[in-house]
C-alpha cells in the first residue's frame, strides 16, 4: 500500500475582495472595520459653572441662552442652592425679553415657592409691572391693570420701609397714567357725541383720581369745554385760568386761552 501523501495548500481566501491576504489577516482587518469609534463626551459642567455662565449670558442680553442655561439649572439641579436664584433669574430674563406671558407664569411660580427669597419683593414689582406692560392697548380688558394695581398696592403694604421705594412709586405712575387714558378715551366718545353730562362725570373722576398724569390736565381742558356748553360758564372759566396759569404744557396753555378767549365773547 503507498504511504498517504498530504498536500499543504496555502490557505488563501478566494473569490473576495482580499485576495491573496491570509484568513487571519482578513479577520484581524475586519475585526478593525467593525469595531465602533469610540466618542469622547465632554465632562459637564458643574452647577456653578452653568449658573455663572447663565448671568454672563442675562447680563450681556443673550436672553435665549440665559433662558436655556437657567432651565437647565431648574430641572437638572432641583434641590441645590441655585434652584431659587435661577428660577427669579429665569423670570427675569423673559422680562427683559419682554415676553410678559411667560414672565408673569415664571414670576408667579417663583412668588408661590420662594416666600422667604431676598429676591421676593421685587418679584412682586416686576410681576406687577408685566401684567402693566402685556396690557398695552387701552381698549383690552382692564382685569390686567386691576392686577397690577393689586400687586403694587400688596407691595406697598408688606415692604413700607421698600429699598425698591422709586421702583414702586414709578410703577404707580406707570399705571394711573394707563387707567387715566383708558377713562379719557371713554370720556371723549362721549364728548364727541355731545353727552356733555356724561363726559362730565369722567372728566372729574380723572382730575380727581389721577390729578399728576398728563391725562389729567387734557380733561380739564375738555372738562371747560363741556361745562361751558352745559352752562355752567364760571366753572368752565376757572379750569381754562387755572390751564393759562400751569406752565406745564405750553400747547394746553393756548389752547386754554383761545377757549377762554371764545367764553368772553359769548
Amino acid at each position: 500500500m503507498k504511504p498517504f501523501t498530504v498536500y499543504r495548500f496555502p490557505l488563501t481566501v478566494r473569490g473576495s475582495a482580499f485576495g491573496g491576504l491570509t484568513v487571519l489577516s482578513a479577520m484581524m482587518l475586519c475585526l478593525f472595520a467593525c469595531a465602533k469609534p469610540k466618542t469622547i463626551t465632554k465632562p459637564t459642567p458643574s452647577v456653578d459653572k452653568q449658573f455663572e455662565l447663565a448671568m454672563k449670558n442675562l447680563e450681556s442680553k443673550s436672553y435665549d441662552k440665559a433662558i436655556k442655561g437657567f432651565s437647565d439649572i431648574i430641572f437638572n439641579y432641583p434641590g441645590s442652592r441655585y434652584a431659587a436664584d435661577a428660577q427669579y433669574y429665569l423670570a427675569n430674563a423673559y422680562f427683559e425679553k419682554r415676553d410678559y406671558s411667560q414672565a408673569i407664569i415664571e414670576f408667579d411660580f417663583f412668588i408661590r415657592n420662594f416666600t422667604t427669597s431676598p429676591f421676593f419683593e421685587n418679584a412682586l414689582i416686576k410681576l406687577a409691572l408685566s401684567y402693566l406692560r402685556q396690557s398695552s392697548n387701552i381698549e383690552r380688558d382692564q382685569s390686567q391693570l386691576l392686577k397690577a394695581q393689586e400687586l403694587l398696592e400688596e407691595v406697598t403694604d408688606r415692604f413700607q420701609d421698600s429699598q425698591y421705594r422709586s421702583e414702586i412709586e414709578n410703577a404707580l405712575a406707570e399705571l394711573a397714567e394707563r387707567l387715566a387714558h383708558k377713562d379719557f378715551a371713554a370720556a371723549h366718545l362721549y364728548f364727541r357725541a355731545s353727552e356733555y353730562e356724561a363726559a362730565i362725570i369722567y372728566y372729574e373722576h380723572i382730575i380727581n383720581k389721577y390729578p399728576k398724569t398728563s391725562w389729567a390736565q387734557k380733561a380739564k381742558l375738555e372738562l371747560a369745554i363741556a361745562y361751558a356748553k352745559t352752562g355752567k360758564q364760571v366753572k368752565a372759566k376757572q379750569l381754562l385760568e387755572e390751564l393759562i396759569n400751569d406752565n406745564s404744557n405750553s400747547e394746553l396753555q393756548k389752547k386754554a386761552q383761545a377757549q377762554l378767549k371764545r367764553l368772553s365773547l359769548r
